[in-house]
Formats: C-alpha cells, structure tokens, sequence
C-alpha cells in the first residue's frame, strides 16, 4: 500500500513541476569599439516572443510524452524494485526506438526495449504493465473517439434529414 502511494505521489509532484511556466529568452549582444572616437559600444537585442511559441510547441511534446512515462510507472506493481527516474529514462528510450523502427504504435520493438530496460527478474509484472498502457494509451481513446465520431455522424445524419 505504501508502495503505491509512493508512486501516486511522486507522479503527481512530477506533472505539478512540469506544468509551472518557465520564462526563457534569448539575448544577443554586441560589444564595438569604435577607436577613431575611442568610444565602446555596447547594443543588447532581446528575443521573447518567437523563442517563447517555439518552446510552447515543444513542451507539449514534453509534457506528453513524461505524463505518458509517470502513466507506465504507476502502471508497474509496487513489489517490483524500479525507480520514476529509470522508468522514465527507459520509456522515452523505447517511445525513440518506437518511432525509428517505424512500425504501428512501435509495437514490439517499445515493448522489447521495456522489458530489457526494466525487466531483469520482474518480467511478469512488466508484461502485464505494457499490456495495461496498452489498453489505455492506445485502444482505450480509439474506441472513445469512434465513439464520438459515430455520434457526429449521426447527429449529421439527421440534421440532414430534418433539412430535406
């Protein structure tokens, strides 16, 4: 029980951390000595507002990708001896790895690189874990968004109707 709670914990003071804005800029600087005046010029250009949308873009990646990894890690039986840290270290490593083999969802090649990252005498409760993100990183939003697509659809469907 504590176990667990441990894990709930620090999940949720990961995603608290993540989520506080970080003010970031770029600065360029020039320093120009003018010796015919003998004079030295100094011009500061600060850059906000690009750095600032491009790093926006980013961090949503990011955030959703360490969510995806705090998702997993709470997913993994608290007998097992894995830390946030290596579970996390492990995940962004299999979601690479996923996405250079080019295959659905990374299927296989992730899953591979969990079990080999985290496994060692653990295996078991790893392939139950995997199967677990599975169901709800995967087939648990495509039925919830066929779902609402069946109910657009109809909702359409018999706006059309009712207009004819």
């Amino acid at each position: 029980m504590v176990g667990y709670l441990y894990k709930w914990l620090s999940a949720t003071l990961i995603c608290l951390s993540m989520g506080r804005p970080h003010p970031l800029y770029i600065s360029v600087t020039e320093v120009n000595h003018n010796a015919k005046d003998k004079i030295l010029e100094v011009s500061c250009k600060l850059f906000t507002n690009d750095f600032e949308a491009a790093l926006e873009k980013m961090s949503g990646a990011h955030v959703d990708l360490g969510s995806a990894a705090l998702a997993m890690y709470v997913l993994i039986p608290a007998g097992t001896d894995v830390g946030v840290f290596r579970v996390a270290v492990v995940f962004i490593i299999a979601t690479l790895l996923g996405f250079a083999s080019h295959a659905p969802a990374g299927i296989g090649v992730f899953d591979a690189t969990i079990l080999i990252g985290l496994g060692g005498d653990n295996e078991e409760p790893l392939i139950a874990a995997l199967l677990m993100f599975r169901l709800m990183y995967h087939f648990l939003p495509f039925i919830l968004s066929l779902g609402l697509f069946g109910m657009v659809e109809a909702w359409r469907s018999l706006r059309r109707r009712r207009g004819m």
